[in-house]
């Protein structure tokens, strides 16, 4: 019985990553007719600074968010607002930054001109990836997820 249940959960595992990898496959197909060569490359360029500021922003907050709400059932309203406020305070800090030095970063450091809006975009979009890590952490805590 436990060899069947092993058997049914890894084809289950393989066959959602492969179709995950199609769809994955297919999206970049259409991605790369609609923007073409040029927007691709600046695509290329700015995903760096995309990772390194999604990981500054996320500051581990849904790992430490989904401890503390699961250590703490009774305290989550306390915890989401302390952590909200300096999610906050920290991506106001880290947008006004980003918007001042993108055109440092696009032309200095990129190089191109041209990721000036992609960049200033990035900085627009720090909000949402916060808070959906704050989310994440918070769902993760109260045990509707498992943590990725």
């Amino acid at each position: 019985m436990l060899k069947n249940r092993i058997v049914k959960s890894t084809i289950s595992i393989i066959s959602i990553a492969f179709i995950s990898k199609i769809l994955s496959t297919v999206a970049r197909v259409l991605t790369a007719r609609e923007i073409g060569q040029e927007g691709i490359g600046i695509f290329m360029l700015i995903t760096p600074i995309m990772i390194l500021s999604i990981n500054i922003i996320q500051m581990s907050f849904p790992t430490s968010i989904a401890k503390l709400i699961a250590q703490n059932k009774f305290k989550t309203k306390n915890i989401i607002i302390t952590t909200s406020i300096i999610a906050l305070i920290v991506n106001s800090l880290f947008m006004i930054l980003l918007i001042s030095f993108s055109p440092i970063i696009a032309n200095n450091i990129l190089k191109n001109p041209k990721t000036l809006l992609a960049l200033n975009g990035l900085a627009l979009l720090i909000p949402l990836i916060s808070m959906g890590g704050l989310l994440k952490g918070y769902y993760a805590g109260i045990g509707k997820i498992e943590i990725t």
